[in-house]
């Protein structure tokens, strides 16, 4: 399998955070002018075009490296489900990330919980909130999971949950992962979550 040199990648994902995504897919066409089958730079043009709201060319890349025999690689296949879920393409998403959550021995916290949100999307809502959970005790300090958990037990008016997990978030901030959104992000909305709930509980 061919890799992105580690000094590169480390360059294009500084260009990425900064929202420079021009910049970003073309240090990655550089690479796949010489090496067009590259899955690692392939993998990176679907995340810039997914990041830069191109769903339909992140789903090229995509469709191109399950095409030529990448269909049995998990994050080739996880990408594909959450590509899916935002063309609401919902029983597709469900599938892709069934096969994703399988191949990673239901261990990769958030394969679950983008299964556990196409499953919410399909409307599955207890399985929704059981992988959910189930993400939740693989990492418990990924802040999209701790979100989403929020986002659930406001849904169900658990406002006793609500506030702990919100508690939760606030003592653990410095110890939070973010990966595509910063902290700041998680702290504006939670925000509101707590505005909401407070004049309720």
């Amino acid at each position: 399998m061919a890799y992105i040199p580690q000094d590169f990648y480390q360059q294009i994902e500084k260009l990425k955070k900064a929202g420079k995504f021009t910049d970003a897919l073309k240090m990655v066409n550089s690479i796949l002018v010489s090496d067009p089958e590259n899955p690692e730079a392939l993998m990176q043009v679907a995340d810039i075009q997914y990041q830069s709201w191109e769903v339909e060319k992140a789903e090229k890349a995509v469709d191109f490296l399950i095409q030529t025999g990448w269909d049995a690689d998990p994050m080739v296949l996880y990408t594909k489900g959450i590509l899916a879920m935002e063309k609401t393409q919902r029983h597709e998403s469900l599938q892709y990330l069934q096969k994703a959550i399988k191949l990673t021995n239901f261990e990769n916290a958030e394969v679950v919980r983008a299964y556990a949100m196409a499953q919410y999307w399909y409307g599955n809502h207890q399985k929704w909130v059981d992988f959910l959970l189930q993400a939740y005790d693989i990492n418990k300090f990924d802040a999209e999971i701790i979100y989403n958990l929020i986002q659930v037990y406001t849904l169900e008016h658990d406002y006793k949950w609500v506030k702990k997990m919100i508690a939760y978030f606030e003592k653990q901030s410095n110890k939070l992962q973010t990966f595509d959104k910063d902290l700041t992000y998680y702290q504006h909305k939670i925000a509101l979550y707590k505005d909401f709930v407070s004049s309720r509980y």
